[in-house]
């Protein structure tokens, strides 16, 4: 199985784990961006929530699947946000907005625990399962 394919497998069978373990009512539009520009910056995008058209685009080129993965559990936290209200136009996502805005960084540290832990549920499962990808 290719890459791609491993990938676009785990992502099938970790959406519907997600959003049982979320919350969020139904899922958001989702695009796989390959940037092999950005996947040379060290400190380059690894994805973000759009609240506008409810979708999460990852950057995969030169990721290992897991670690797309944690950043999808993450942006799903964020989509099941934006579905309870807490992004009402008024919050501040310029450069450093989780340093400037209070909501912001409540929203960082919500994301980055549930959707780690999500990950973390989610891959002790496929092995309680003895799923080897």
């Amino acid at each position: 199985m290719q890459s791609d394919d491993v990938l676009k497998d785990l992502i099938k069978k970790f959406m519907p784990f997600a959003q049982k373990h979320i919350g969020f009512a139904s899922p958001p539009r989702l695009f796989l961006k390959k940037d092999p520009e950005n996947a040379k910056n060290p400190l380059g995008r690894t994805a973000h929530y759009e609240v506008e058209s409810k979708s999460i685009h990852l950057y995969i080129s030169g990721r290992h699947p897991k670690d797309i993965l944690r950043s999808l559990g993450h942006e799903l936290v964020h989509h099941h946000q934006h579905g309870e209200g807490m992004f009402d136009g008024t919050e501040y996502l310029g450069p450093g907005y989780a340093q400037k805005d209070s909501k912001m960084r409540k929203a960082e540290e919500d994301a980055n625990q549930r959707g780690s832990m999500c990950l973390r549920d989610f891959e002790d499962m496929l092995k309680a399962k003895n799923e080897t990808i």
